[in-house]
């Protein structure tokens, strides 16, 4: 039982805690069990939505609607949050709207949707992304840094009590937390 509980899988649905709990049951750690021991102790179910409910674990991020960098920066933050799932706020260049604020109704649209994260999803904490050859933020990475630095800066301002982190994606489609913005 100890090794069925170590094993780590992330990113999809296992029955694993399922399995511990039958394995854990008193009746079945004395044997006194029959084919309908499932049925009896373990409404299958309610068990289910329970166990869907107990696991997700969300963060979310603000990110370029570019395709190429999407799934990259859902692989990352899936490890750097332990998180099941992540909340995609998608806009061209995010940083530099985030960051000049001047497009008054994209920014307030990127926040309703991060509020909605937060409030429904219970979310973890929140990235805010720049990549390279981004045609939403055109500009040199020193830029693009900077505009990182600001918006992080109006996130960390905004959502007091979370985690706010910037990424970079470079021309490989590496992701690469910023630690000094």
């Amino acid at each position: 039982m100890f090794v069925l509980s170590l094993i780590p899988i992330r990113g999809i649905e296992t029955n694993i805690p399922f399995d511990l709990d039958v394995l854990e049951h008193s009746q079945f750690l004395q044997s006194e069990y029959t084919t309908s021991f499932v049925s009896d102790h373990f409404g299958m179910l309610e068990y289910r939505k329970q166990e869907a409910i107990s696991s997700m674990s969300f963060c979310t991020v603000i990110n370029c609607m570019d395709g190429r960098v999407q799934l990259p920066v859902i692989a990352f933050l899936m490890e750097r949050f332990r998180c099941l799932y992540v909340d995609i706020v998608s806009e061209p260049g995010p940083s530099l709207i985030l960051s000049e604020r001047s497009s008054r109704g994209i920014m307030d649209s990127i926040l309703r949707r991060v509020d909605i994260s937060f409030e429904v999803h219970k979310s973890k904490g929140v990235a805010i992304v720049a990549h390279a050859d981004c045609a939403g933020n055109p500009g040199r990475k020193s830029k693009q840094l900077k505009d990182l630095r600001n918006a992080v800066d109006f996130l960390t301002h905004r959502y007091v009590s979370t985690e706010v982190i910037a990424l970079w994606v470079d021309e490989k489609l590496e992701v690469q937390e910023i630690a000094s913005v």
